[in-house]
């Protein structure tokens, strides 16, 4: 079918594409290692987060639920993704290894843009105009990094240091977080 997104990965070793997905609009690819994470579903209000090592043949989903689940990231087979809860969008995580997974936000607030790296997750969140950076120790407590009375966008975090942008009244500007978060 034309009109259905696939996810396709190209095997160096042997030249040549193959099919990832399944036959439902797969999006949002990320990959860190051998693992492979997306965003598919059948419907825009439900889809689901999966995730595929490359060293085994089976490809998994994190939940089956009603929700929409997107935007996933990876790192060190750890993945972070959002999920509009019935309210607004919370984040969530897994581990890469348990069944369960663990809802890192849930508020009355809209959480987004996560990013992952090892053993911590940073997101913006707030209501727009008006947005925040925030960062988690996976099993600590929530750090409000940036308060502003302007949106904040796109965090990344890298090795424990983080850095986001900002739109303070029509000029784009980028932060980096003062302190290593430990």
């Amino acid at each position: 079918d034309d009109s259905e997104y696939k996810l396709n990965q190209y095997d160096l070793s042997n030249n040549r594409f193959v099919w990832v997905g399944n036959d439902i609009d797969d999006k949002f690819p990320e990959i860190d290692g051998t693992m492979i994470t997306w965003r598919g579903g059948a419907a825009a209000d439900d889809v689901e987060i999966y995730y595929w090592d490359l060293n085994d043949p089976v490809i998994r989903a994190l939940k089956n639920n009603t929700i929409q689940d997107t935007y996933p990231v990876i790192s060190r087979n750890k993945i972070a993704w959002r999920a509009f809860d019935g309210n607004d969008w919370e984040i969530f995580y897994w581990d890469g290894s348990s069944t369960d997974t663990i809802m890192v936000t849930d508020n009355d607030y809209y959480d987004y843009n996560p990013v992952i790296d090892n053993d911590a997750i940073a997101w913006s969140g707030g209501d727009y105009p008006d947005s925040d950076i925030y960062y988690q120790s996976i099993g600590g407590s929530t750090e409000l990094v940036y308060d502003s009375e302007y949106f904040c966008n796109q965090p990344v975090l890298s090795k424990n240091k983080l850095m986001w942008g900002t739109n303070e009244d029509g000029q784009y500007e980028i932060y980096v977080a003062k302190k290593v978060v430990e």
